[in-house]
């Protein structure tokens, strides 16, 4: 009941948070980077009709690994706290840079879809 042991309590808890958010947001960041990468990968591939793949699922599990990342990066922003403006900033733009991610990735996965039903029906 010591005010002193209180606010000790309450500043460990802050940096606690401070703490989960800087984490979250930073991994948040690097899930973000990976998709990209692989997404990266898979235009590089689709630029050259897919030659070098010799099975559709590969193709496929690159577009549903991407989407993990999403997913992943979205989980780890859930708990992210501001404390300034700069922090809230940083936040809104990785939320709004994955929303536009995720929107070229679902044109992608429903393009590939449509390709992998068409133009490699030999299953390869």
């Amino acid at each position: 009941k010591n005010q002193m042991i209180y606010d000790m309590v309450q500043i460990l808890n802050k940096n606690q948070h401070m703490g989960e958010s800087k984490i979250g947001f930073e991994g948040a960041v690097a899930q973000f980077n990976q998709g990209t990468d692989v997404f990266n990968r898979y235009i590089s591939l689709k630029n050259n009709r897919f030659s070098s793949i010799k099975y559709n699922k590969e193709i496929q599990q690159m577009i549903d690994s991407i989407l993990l990342n999403i997913k992943t990066a979205y989980a780890m922003l859930a708990p992210v706290v501001t404390i300034n403006d700069n922090q809230k900033q940083s936040l809104q733009n990785i939320n709004s840079a994955l929303e536009k991610f995720y929107k070229r990735v679902d044109e992608e996965n429903m393009f590939l879809k449509s390709y992998l039903k068409t133009d490699r029906s030999s299953g390869r």
